[in-house]
């Protein structure tokens, strides 16, 4: 924090648009301003994410997650901090679904995977921590 107000502001939406650049042609899917503070994130629970995992393969979706990875997984919650309303498959037009980017550990280590749109609205949400009101002192 510079304790200039005005310029934490803009450096915090610079951070939020940085942290929300599409990649690969992708539209943005959620902007953050510093002044809602509140981040709901939708999260997996490990059923959810191994059924999600089953649609993918039985659908042939272009972003899938290994069923055995996803029986090893250790967690209870995985977090979706990346969303894209996706309608192809192989190229080939289908029915809308969910791209989600899905935190897989303590680590940060993530992936991508296609899931069904029913399932992906039924997903619970939780309120994610403000990041300038941690704590815990950054590793950089």
């Amino acid at each position: 924090m510079t304790g200039n107000r005005d310029l934490d502001n803009l450096l915090w939406v610079l951070l939020q648009f940085i942290r929300s650049a599409p990649l690969g042609g992708q539209t943005v899917s959620r902007v953050y301003t510093r002044k809602e503070r509140r981040t709901k994130l939708k999260f997996f629970t490990h059923p959810q994410l191994k059924r999600a995992a089953q649609i993918a393969f039985e659908r042939d979706y272009n972003r899938q997650l290994d069923l055995d990875a996803v029986d090893q997984l250790t967690g209870h919650n995985f977090p979706v901090t990346y969303t894209l309303l996706h309608e192809h498959e192989h190229g080939k037009p289908v029915a809308p679904h969910m791209r989600c980017n899905v935190i897989l550990d303590g680590e940060g280590n993530s992936a991508f995977i296609d899931t069904d749109m029913d399932l992906y609205n039924s997903l619970d949400e939780f309120e994610a921590p403000d990041p300038t009101r941690v704590a815990t002192p950054s590793a950089n």
